[in-house]
């Protein structure tokens, strides 16, 4: 039996074939565009997500052949999240699709705990304790849409978030699990195996709860692919759609950390911490907590580092190979990345007392700041691009690092050994970055970019009873294991504290740059 495995991220629809033993049968990636405009705007078009899923689904089917396509019974959705798409009752999208990056609304969920009775720390406190979270991003693209697009809202069925509105253009059914409508933060998450909407919580948002779709349970079976879907694919008769899950954990199963102590750092466009653990833990202080995984008997750990990979792109797409009078105007080369990874692996760790910040749209997890920006400290005569590209590398791990320490001090775990999976894993220079840096085992997962769609297939055949979690370890290969080195401890260890504290030396001045007017 095969699993057709969908992995919806920012900048891609990434889609595989797995098959029962873990092997990626057949692949497509089909790439999605971000319009960005004012007072924060980020969308993009759910129809064309709906069209580039298809177009990665069929390269995918068509990659594995027809043999394994009729062995396909069963579809599984994971993606990015705190996104959110207004569907009507078909499944169809009635507006654009507010992504992560969206940040209005955000006005309205702040005025949520202001102008509480009780006051904003009583307020923020209940929140944490019934779901574990603050009100944040997707709650504040729900109240935006209600308050500011009222004709949208009208013709709104269910807001959902993107695996959700997958499933619903699979087989027609408009739900959620306690895991993909985390990010609303309006469920209470409290007892795991029953999570429920918080009817006080969407009082206090003032949000329609008409507009929320069904809760059900994770590991769930939704209902066959519809005719014209499976017809346009060319899959055979009844094929299941099953619950999906937000990246973070599909990334978990996609891995193997399953269980306590047992970790993997996705480098994706974000950079994130994943895992799983026995019990509820919530530090809304520091953007951490445990969630309602997939798995219904254990929460998954929701550390979000904010951008990763998408910083090392944006400067090797905007510094190194821009494009503006002082470049020439060829093609960017199509191994600008491996490139990249080559030239820094010839700069010795510490790159020449170059430290990079990588808060390009502000810091997340474990120090929320969205006023915080990017830098490069301690520049001299002597810097190169290299020296830069080895700097922008271990700013994120930096921050990896950063968020590592803080995990295990908060949930009182240890990782010794973590994974390593996502685009950025598959740069060898890096994961030996990510291993002196962290000063931790770095385990580069076999197939990087494929774990998130090999967590979601993995996930639809253990929804079916083909495999069970135990089976996991057998099924995640490992390329490589890379130990940190001894000559380089020194240097991270006072390098991170010098991080953590431009952090803060930094918060005020960078938010009265950004205070100044742009001028064009």
């Amino acid at each position: 039996m095969n699993a057709l495995a969908i992995d919806l991220g920012t900048t891609a629809a990434k889609v595989s074939v797995v098959a029962e033993d873990g092997r990626i049968l057949g692949s497509g990636v089909e790439t999605l565009t971000t319009v960005f405009g004012e007072r924060g705007m980020a969308e993009q078009d759910p129809e064309r997500v709906w069209q580039a899923v298809l177009a990665a689904s069929a390269n995918a089917l068509a990659q594995a052949g027809t043999r394994q396509t009729n062995d396909v019974r069963v579809v599984c959705a994971t993606s990015q999240w705190s996104s959110i798409i207004p569907v009507d009752s078909t499944g169809f999208p009635v507006g654009p699709m507010l992504i992560w990056m969206d940040r209005r609304g955000s006005n309205l969920t702040s005025a949520i705990s202001a102008t509480a009775a009780e006051g904003p720390e009583t307020t923020l406190a209940h929140w944490a304790n019934v779901h574990g979270l603050h009100p944040s991003t997707s709650l504040a693209h729900v109240l935006f849409t209600q308050h500011q697009r009222p004709d949208i809202h009208a013709k709104t069925t269910a807001y959902l978030e993107p695996m959700d509105y997958l499933n619903a253009r699979f087989c027609g059914r408009l739900v959620a699990t306690g895991n993909t409508a985390m990010p609303l933060a309006l469920t209470d998450n409290r007892t795991l195996d029953n999570v429920t909407w918080s009817h006080d919580l969407i009082s206090r948002a003032g949000v329609d709860a008409s507009k929320l779709p069904e809760l059900v349970p994770s590991l769930g079976e939704l209902g066959e692919v519809l005719g014209a879907v499976a017809a346009t694919l060319g899959l055979p008769r009844g094929v299941m759609v099953v619950a999906g899950a937000n990246d973070s954990v599909a990334a978990a199963i996609g891995t193997n950390a399953v269980g306590p102590g047992q970790g993997t750092v996705v480098m994706g466009t974000t950079g994130v911490l994943t895992g799983h653990h026995p019990t509820r833990v919530v530090d809304p202080s520091k953007f951490l907590a445990t969630m309602p995984s997939a798995l219904r008997d254990r929460f998954y750990v929701m550390a979000e580092a904010g951008l990763g990979g998408k910083v090392l792109e944006t400067f090797l797409h905007n510094v190194v190979h821009g494009t503006d009078a002082l470049f020439d105007p060829v093609p960017t080369p199509d191994d600008l990345f491996q490139r990249a990874s080559d030239a820094a692996r010839h700069i010795a760790p510490g790159a020449d007392g170059l430290l990079f910040l990588p808060w390009l749209i502000g810091s997340a997890a474990p120090k929320v700041d969205g006023h915080q920006r990017g830098a490069f400290i301690g520049m001299s005569l002597q810097t190169t691009r290299a020296h830069m590209v080895r700097a922008v590398l271990e700013g994120i791990a930096l921050q990896m690092r950063w968020l590592t320490d803080e995990v295990e001090s908060t949930l009182g775990v240890a990782y010794p050994v973590l994974r390593f999976a996502g685009g950025g894993a598959q740069s060898d220079a890096w994961s030996q970055t990510m291993a002196d840096v962290l000063g931790r085992g770095i385990e580069q997962v076999a197939e990087p970019r494929h774990a998130n769609a090999r967590g979601a297939g993995l996930l639809g055949l253990l929804t079916l009873g083909r495999i069970a979690v135990g089976d996991l370890e057998a099924l995640v290969p490992i390329a490589r294991h890379y130990e940190p080195s001894s000559s380089s401890a020194a240097l991270f260890d006072d390098r991170i504290g010098i991080y953590q504290d431009l952090h803060d030396r930094l918060a005020e001045p960078v938010r009265r740059l950004s205070a100044q007017p742009t001028r064009t």
